[in-house]
């Protein structure tokens, strides 16, 4: 299944960029605007999105497993992909795979806060220093502060509008249609007087867009299940293996709604590749299944 993945990229690589490499993260807003004409068919476009999230895990496991040369290939096929639409996720995801293959340990979880601290000290020194802003812009400002400016537009425009109620999300399969324009767009030309903006958020602007204030109880409560559900295919698994598509899949969930997450962005396939991975031992192959099934029966 994993070879589909790494198709589609090569196959939209090919068929619109003619294999463009590009390496510059500076030189990325005209390939994302080219990327918008693409038009591609609904199931390619569900690929070549999940493949953000999946093709990190087979580089670690083709790492983890000694395969060299699979290992090169995926990191080839993953600047293809950055390389088609710029998006600076599957660039720094890809780094980020390799650095923890190489670096990582057991204490990796303890020291997440300090790692974090460590990063507001060096855009500190990089702006001081180099006077330049790269770790503010691309990691700081993007993680910890638009999200929460992009919560509260859209907190503020639909506690004083009628929310959609999903109409935008699965139920436009269903024949139901949305009362308003593309709502990120509609969102940017509300706040930020760009029509062309994709104001994208996450959880709470989920919530609150589709549910109104009833929306902020149901909806962390539904994304807790899908997190249950997620430790539960991890079991027995290498920790390097699940650890980058974890912060991937963090960062989905900030700047994007739960639905999306789950298709457009892969969430629902690295679940699925995660399940049939092999295990460490027999016993934490049966202990994932028992868990799996007493969830389903708690649901029951």
């Amino acid at each position: 299944m994993s070879a589909v993945f790494l198709s589609v990229v090569i196959f939209i690589s090919w068929r619109f960029t003619g294999f463009r490499l590009n390496f510059n993260l500076f030189e990325v807003y005209e390939f994302r605007e080219e990327a918008g004409n693409f038009n591609l068919p609904t199931i390619i476009s569900y690929l070549y999105s999940a493949s953000n999230a999946i093709n990190p895990i087979i580089l670690v496991y083709a790492l983890i497993k000694r395969n060299h040369f699979l290992a090169m290939f995926i990191i080839f096929v993953q600047m293809l992909s950055f390389s088609i639409n710029g998006s600076k996720s599957v660039f720094f995801i890809t780094l980020l795979s390799i650095f923890v293959f190489m670096f990582f340990k057991s204490t990796f979880f303890k020291k997440i806060p300090q790692y974090f601290t460590l990063l507001g000290f060096a855009a500190i020194l990089e702006t001081g220093i180099l006077k330049t802003s790269l770790i503010t812009n691309f990691i700081i400002r993007r993680v910890n502060f638009v999200p929460n400016l992009l919560n509260y537009y859209y907190f503020d425009f639909f506690t004083k509008y009628q929310p959609d109620y999903f109409q935008q999300s699965f139920l436009r399969y269903f024949g139901f249609q949305s009362n308003y324009t593309r709502i990120p767009n509609l969102i940017g030309m509300e706040y930020f007087g760009r029509p062309g903006m994709a104001a994208n958020s996450g959880l709470i602007s989920d919530a609150i867009t589709n549910l109104g204030l009833v929306g902020v109880i149901i909806a962390p409560m539904v994304l807790a299940i899908i997190l249950k559900i997620f430790d539960d295919v991890t079991i027995g698994l290498d920790n390097r293996i699940f650890i980058i598509p974890s912060i991937y899949i963090s960062y989905v969930l900030i700047s994007s709604f739960l639905f999306t997450s789950l298709l457009t962005h892969g969430f629902f396939a690295m679940m699925f590749i995660f399940y049939f991975l092999p295990r460490k031992s027999k016993q934490a192959f049966k202990l994932r299944k028992k868990l799996l099934n007493n969830f389903k029966q708690s649901k029951v």
